[in-house]
């Protein structure tokens, strides 16, 4: 269940919610984009894998122990 379902009370709440979710959304697409447009072509791959694995490590890490 998402958040906006879970803790909206109103129409107005749930749209902030959504709007609050696809900002979340959209930094997630646009900062590996940046980071590969301003990263030197050498090490470009490296910091754009870099930021997935630190992403990827961010979503396993609260799951470890959890049976």
């Amino acid at each position: 269940m998402s958040c906006d379902l879970l803790f909206a009370d109103n129409l107005h709440q749930f749209v902030a919610w959504r709007l609050i979710g696809g900002g979340i959304g959209a930094a997630s697409v646009i900062s590996p984009n940046n980071t590969a447009e301003i990263a030197p072509t050498r090490i470009r791959g490296r910091c754009v894998t870099l930021y997935q694995l630190g992403i990827v490590v961010g979503i396993l890490t609260p799951c470890h122990g959890v049976t």
